[in-house]
């Protein structure tokens, strides 16, 4: 069983796969930052490849779609030693360190969805701290874990000043969490510019936003999720072709039809019949 090849202690995952195990497609709910220990982890998202050999480290965007295969390599089996940072944990950290926290906005983001990160002294020290915890059999300390997260993020934001804006976006309070809004709203009849609008931003700190939790622009990303919806109302509701276009947010039938087939190569009607 998958389960018993992990052994988490809070945010601090051990993983162990056994030769020919893989994993083959995530969208990480918070950011990771991974140690491959043994074994190597192939990263694929858009068409980019990257391979995470033993002793290398790579960081994992959150919200973004990546391909992810775990195998053996050199007799060794793949383990792997991995630290998920959280929102909470991010901004628990912003009110422990409010003095690092530089106008996070100025600086460029980091925009691909995995980036491999150098051997910092930081990050090597960070992660042989942690090896010796592949034994479950070791005592934690209090407060081991708080520590330790707290030391990753502070290696990340020495590593590249990119992540201070990525890892801290959630500090421009005042705008409306574009992930939620997005969800709830992508079928209401609305242009990109009124998206941007109604979540309180210009058009060009939208596409920014927005860029960082999908890989896919706003408008194909919008017609993606209105054809998903599209499709579960014709197999589960039962609605009419008419209907189910009108509500997941298509202006025109025709538009639909095409964009329907274009994407399951078969026709909303055809979809409807065979429930």
């Amino acid at each position: 069983m998958l389960e018993d090849r992990l052994h988490q202690l809070d945010d601090i995952i051990f993983s162990c796969f056994l030769p020919g195990d893989w994993l083959s497609e995530w969208r990480m709910p918070n950011h990771v930052l991974v140690f491959v220990y043994a074994g190597i982890m192939q990263v694929e998202f858009n068409d980019t490849r990257l391979l995470v050999r033993p002793g290398e480290y790579v960081f994992l965007k959150r919200d973004h779609l990546v391909r992810l295969y775990k195998t053996a390599y050199e007799g060794e089996t793949y383990k792997a030693v991995n630290i998920r940072l959280g929102s909470k944990t991010l901004r628990q950290y912003v009110n422990r360190h409010k003095e690092l926290i530089i106008r996070s906005d100025e600086k460029e983001r980091i925009t691909e969805s995995a980036r491999l990160l150098p051997p910092t002294p930081e990050i090597t020290a960070l992660f042989a701290e942690l090896i010796p915890h592949y034994d479950q059999s070791l005592v934690v300390p209090e407060g081991f874990t708080a520590e330790i997260t707290d030391k990753a993020i502070t290696s990340l934001l020495q590593t590249d000043e990119k992540f201070y804006p990525l890892l801290f976006d959630f500090l421009d309070t005042w705008k409306i969490n574009l992930p939620e809004f997005m969800e709830t709203n992508f079928s209401q009849d609305m242009s990109i510019r009124d998206f941007a609008l109604y979540s309180g931003r210009s058009l060009a700190t939208f596409k920014r936003d927005f860029a960082k939790f999908s890989n896919l622009p706003p408008e194909k990303w919008l017609i993606t999720r209105r054809l998903e919806a599209a499709c579960k109302l014709l197999k589960e509701d039962k609605k009419s072709v008419s209907e189910v276009c009108w509500n997941v947010g298509f202006r025109s039938r025709s538009h639909f039809t095409t964009a329907f087939k274009r994407r399951y190569n078969r026709l909303p009607s055809e979809v409807l019949r065979e429930g």
